[in-house]
């Protein structure tokens, strides 16, 4: 290829041979020749940017206008009294609800991708929280986390990111019996209809929705900076603008060392008062 391939990629592959290596060692079936290969030095910083709070309330708009152009633009080519009309037009509606819920979802817990793929619907439950030395019972989501085998680990709903969830599920149950051990999430399609959703088809989209709302364009066109990952920046990011704890921030989004999370406020701190601007050669 004539690209280099990045640090983190070739550790993707060095790892598993190393590992691999040791496993044989420790089993007395072959020696251990990868000790002293070395891993790529992988800078510490995030790879993907975070939205701005106007630029996350742009991109959950653009999910319906989305939908809303395209229903506009078929309806110039089909019939809007045909079956077939009803049909895309719930079709439509369902996955308006869906991809609406899951970037709310995403933006308001920081959950990955992958985390929110893998969720049932019986995995959300009620769970007691303590604000402002009040006790509440609100809605949480358990999720398998990033190399976990088991559910173990949960994210706290605000209101209307349940309440988006829930709308997506009556369109979607609509007369017929919801099942608890269904996807919190399904393909509407004729293909796809009532199967997990797909994580790489989702991240396209939202892809999409990120050039159509011209947030990759206000970054300068770096393409390869915005994904759907970057709204798990974007809570971690959000909830440390509003004062919120490192240390609260850190359960949220799961990390096991806290010098994860504080690569967030490293980038934070150089937005506030740079000393590039305290430099005045009277010109």
């Amino acid at each position: 290829k004539k690209n280099l391939m990045s640090p983190a990629s070739a550790n993707s592959y060095l790892v598993p041979i190393k590992r691999f290596f040791v496993y044989l060692d420790k089993n007395d079936i072959y020696p251990n020749v990868a000790s002293s290969i070395e891993l790529e030095k992988v800078e510490k910083k995030h790879r993907k940017d975070p939205l701005d709070i106007d630029e996350a309330r742009n991109l959950l708009q653009s999910i319906g206008g989305y939908y809303d152009d395209i229903a506009f633009a078929k309806s110039k080519v089909i019939d809007t009294a045909s079956r077939d009309w009803m049909q895309l037009e719930k079709m439509w509606g369902e996955c308006k609800c869906r991809d609406f819920a899951i970037g709310q979802l995403a933006i308001h817990t920081g959950l990955r991708l992958i985390e929110i793929t893998r969720a049932n619907i019986e995995d959300i439950r009620i769970q007691k929280v303590r604000i402002e030395e009040k006790r509440f019972k609100k809605h949480c989501l358990y999720i398998q986390g990033k190399g976990r085998t088991t559910k173990d680990e949960f994210v706290y709903l605000q209101e209307h990111v349940y309440n988006s969830i829930m709308d997506y599920l009556r369109i979607r149950y609509e007369g017929k019996k919801q099942i608890l051990s269904d996807p919190l999430f399904t393909g509407a399609g004729k293909g796809s209809k009532g199967k997990r959703l797909n994580a790489q088809t989702t991240s396209k989209f939202f892809k999409k929705i990120l050039r159509n709302s011209g947030i990759i364009n206000a970054k300068d066109d770096n393409d390869k900076r915005l994904s759907f990952h970057s709204l798990r920046h974007t809570a971690a990011t959000l909830a440390l603008e509003m004062d919120v704890p490192l240390e609260k921030v850190r359960q949220m989004l799961r990390h096991a060392n806290i010098s994860t999370t504080e690569i967030y406020t490293n980038g934070m701190e150089r937005k506030i008062d740079p000393a590039e601007f305290g430099i005045n050669l009277g010109e």
